[in-house]
């Protein structure tokens, strides 16, 4: 089973590539038919790990990729472990399987960034990582695509410079061209609610339905975007799933951000060079550029917003009935805390500040937008202020900025949470959906078009 994960995904991918690889040197230095302690050739036990690959890469495919979902920082070293199946793959069938992998991954990567900066609902992004936008796959697209910095060569980058895979004239374009990719939403279905069976270091995914609808609203000059998933409680997760969830507008300037996400409870205990670890801190609802979020009732620290130093966003926020706007570039951005008060305080990792709510579980509202769709910043204020939510005890019904109407059950119970009537929890019938990348859930083809271009990938 590909989906029996062991100690977390990135070090079960290491460890298994680990082992293939060094079969394959012993077969390729004649010691092919060494019998193993438990039993078995060299060569069968390389064989079996070949097919373990081309199941795993299949599996991914079809499934939305990983339940480390989108990390910042374990996506690239989940990946590191599949460049050598490229470069030593023993037949062509598992070298081409592997190069259409790598190409979905960065295909991936590439229509939810601006300018390098990676958006869009994440997990285990510790609270460090959360408030930069230098993800590791950006330092790695630079050698493909130009974008971004040059850096030295470190460490692991030394496995994609040796590697001959490369990357389609199609994706580098996606890259670099953000006003051409418009305005669209990215939707999948990554796994993440726990089977029966899993513990702690010995993860066990539900495959038939993870409970996560994914799910992201992207312009040229932002990205908002949020894992929705139900209330559940941590048991119901595996962990590498709900560990230090990610959501929030991501600006197209590099650490210009706004994250409502809660504060972890050892985040004053610890150094602030000590990364923190916090699990199934909320929930969401969103619709095009509009975000609902409350802290999950069975994590205990309170709600907190962070606005960036980087891109202004902090010094440019202004109040007004309640909201609170700030602006980066052409993107804009409205803030509303449903219940209580609030403090600002210095955010221990970054430039910048965070509003620490003092009611810990009260919703918070994000709207965004930009100048092509508002025209003005004050045009936008005007509009916003114009919206309210309203209580039906637990319940907050809320109209958005974009048409959409929101019901958000408060009380830990998310049955009757609804976006335009529906349950906010959707079970599509598709992986990946968007202009860009498009495969059936369980399918064994990803159509990727831009542009004019398009690849069909098979799996």
């Amino acid at each position: 089973m590909t989906w029996h994960i062991r100690d977390s995904e990135n070090h079960h991918v290491q460890k298994s590539s680990a082992l293939w690889q060094f079969l394959l040197i012993l077969t390729r230095y004649g010691r092919g038919d060494e019998i193993l302690a438990k039993g078995g050739t060299v060569k069968e036990h390389l064989q079996a790990w070949t097919d373990f690959f081309t199941t795993w890469m299949k599996e991914r495919s079809s499934k939305s990729m990983f339940v480390e979902i989108q990390s910042l920082v374990y996506g690239v070293h989940t990946m590191k472990n599949v460049y050598p199946l490229y470069d030593f793959a023993p037949t062509p069938e598992l070298k081409k399987l592997t190069e259409n992998f790598i190409t979905l991954f960065w295909t991936l990567w590439a229509q939810e960034q601006i300018n390098g900066v990676q958006g869009g609902g994440q997990s285990r992004v510790y609270p460090d990582t959360a408030v930069t936008s230098a993800s590791e796959a950006l330092l790695w697209a630079w050698y493909y695509s130009g974008i971004g910095e040059f850096h030295t060569p470190e460490e692991m980058e030394y496995i994609l410079l040796d590697c001959g895979y490369r990357m389609p004239q199609l994706v580098i374009d996606m890259i670099h061209n953000p006003i051409k990719r418009g305005t669209y939403t990215i939707e999948s279905r990554p796994f993440g609610a726990a089977a029966p069976d899993d513990v702690p270091l010995e993860y066990r995914p539900r495959t038939d339905w993870g409970h996560i609808y994914r799910y992201s609203y992207c312009t040229p000059d932002y990205i908002l975007g949020t894992l929705m998933c139900p209330q559940l409680t941590p048991k119901d997760w595996c962990l590498i799933s709900s560990q230090n969830r990610f959501q929030g507008v991501t600006f197209n300037q590099m650490n210009a951000m706004i994250l409502p996400i809660p504060e972890s409870e050892d985040l004053h205990t610890l150094q602030a060079t000590v990364p923190t670890v916090g699990f199934n801190q909320f929930w969401s609802q969103q619709a095009d550029g509009t975000l609902i979020t409350q802290r999950c009732t069975t994590y205990t620290a309170p709600m907190c917003i962070f606005f960036s130093g980087a891109g202004n966003v902090r010094a440019n926020v202004t109040e007004k009935d309640g909201w609170y706007f700030t602006y980066c570039g052409n993107a804009y951005a409205a803030v509303k805390i449903c219940q209580g008060s609030f403090t600002w305080e210095d955010h221990p990792f970054a430039p910048g500040q965070w509003m620490r709510c003092d009611v810990p579980t009260t919703p918070v509202i994000v709207e965004t937008g930009n100048q092509e769709r508002f025209g003005s910043f004050e045009s936008f204020q005007e509009a916003v202020c114009k919206l309210a939510h309203t209580w039906y005890g637990p319940a907050m019904k809320y109209h958005s900025l974009y048409g959409h109407h929101f019901a958000f059950v408060t009380d830990g119970d998310s049955k009757d949470s609804t976006i335009d009537g529906e349950y906010y929890v959707k079970k599509p019938d598709f992986a990946y959906k968007s202009p860009f990348i498009n495969g059936k859930w369980g399918g064994d083809e990803v159509k990727i078009t831009f542009d004019g271009q398009e690849i069909l990938l098979k799996f």
